[in-house]
């Protein structure tokens, strides 16, 4: 990728850390850590993204031993057995669909009280006869011995019940599919600067 560049005109500098985006009449001013600057008619961010953790208990264990990442690498591994999506935003829903070629049941679990995707993919997930979708529910654990054999999850509505409305569902694996902000070390209020500096518009 990097000779393909290369070949036409593509200037690579490794290591440097941007610290700063200005505008500067019709040019863009780039700044580093280094101290050296950098003068553009444009700027393109590709910091690419994460996947999101939960941060909560036995997520780290099961990781690869039945939490993924990827629907496309990962879900014919899971033919004809029943898989849980963790995020129901478009990223989620739409790896939820794709996993229905291969799974008997796909159950999208998402936080907040009503899915994020688009309106199409929502229509597409709820008329979906292998999905569903299970709103405002957090997952509290993920339990298994050597490998993922259920989620407890809890009901948001009344959290102060929480012990009594924690459900164990008795899937197999489950795919961790959100994705969540960039991969750089700049934090949401500096990228939001960035861009507002920059117009892209």
């Amino acid at each position: 990728m990097q000779a393909h560049a290369e070949r036409f005109g593509v200037e690579i500098l490794p290591a440097q850390t941007v610290t700063g985006i200005m505008t500067d009449g019709d040019h863009k001013l780039i700044t580093t850590e280094s101290g050296d600057e950098y003068c553009s008619n444009a700027v393109l961010l590709a910091p690419g993204t994460r996947y999101r953790r939960l941060g909560v208990p036995g997520e780290e264990d099961m990781i690869g031993a039945g939490i993924h990442f990827c629907a496309t690498c990962d879900g014919p591994f899971y033919k004809d057995q029943e898989v849980v999506v963790v995020g129901g935003g478009n990223s989620g829903v739409e790896e939820g669909l794709f996993l229905t070629k291969f799974a008997t049941k796909v159950t999208v679990i998402e936080f907040n009280d009503q899915l994020g995707a688009s309106q199409i993919l929502r229509e597409k997930a709820d008329s979906h006869p292998k999905m569903e979708i299970k709103l405002g529910k957090a997952v509290q654990e993920f339990k298994g011995t050597g490998h993922l054999e259920s989620i407890i999850i809890q009901d948001r509505a009344v959290e102060i019940f929480q012990e009594e409305l924690r459900q164990e569902q008795p899937h197999v694996t489950l795919m961790c599919l959100a994705l969540i902000g960039l991969r750089a070390a700049w934090s949401k209020e500096q990228f939001k600067t960035f861009v507002e500096r920059v117009d892209i518009s």
